[in-house]
């Protein structure tokens, strides 16, 4: 009996050495990169939301994004929408960011319905 309870420590202590993972959380830091997102279609999918599809060069690849998949399926609501300045062939902001520091997301991207100016 002496001898089980120090082999259950053992197990229970090489189980809990074995689970030390790294938490997730901040403090985090990203280096963000803005690419240019230009506006090509802006489909309704009922009376009060909107699908946009942009499209943007990474890394010289030309790609389409859904604005619903960069926003954890979110559709853009027709009460959101900004309809002075939302327009098809206008560059928005295509923000993307790698970790630098910490244990946070590798990557997030995002799209800004704000327009794109060149860094030059």
């Amino acid at each position: 009996m002496k001898y089980t309870k120090y082999v259950s420590l053992l197990i229970l202590t090489g189980s809990l050495q074995a689970c030390n993972f790294a938490v997730d959380g901040g403090p985090c830091t990203y280096e963000t990169t803005i690419y240019p997102a230009t506006l090509v279609e802006l489909v309704e999918i009922n009376s009060a939301s909107y699908e946009l599809l942009f499209e943007v060069v990474v890394s010289e690849k030309k790609d389409t994004l859904r604005y619903s998949a960069i926003n954890n399926g979110n559709y853009l609501f027709y009460a959101d929408l900004p309809k002075d300045s939302l327009l098809m062939g206008k560059q928005y902001q295509y923000q993307v960011q790698r970790i630098q520091k910490g244990t946070c997301a590798p990557m997030v991207d995002i799209i800004k319905l704000s327009a794109y100016t060149s860094p030059h």
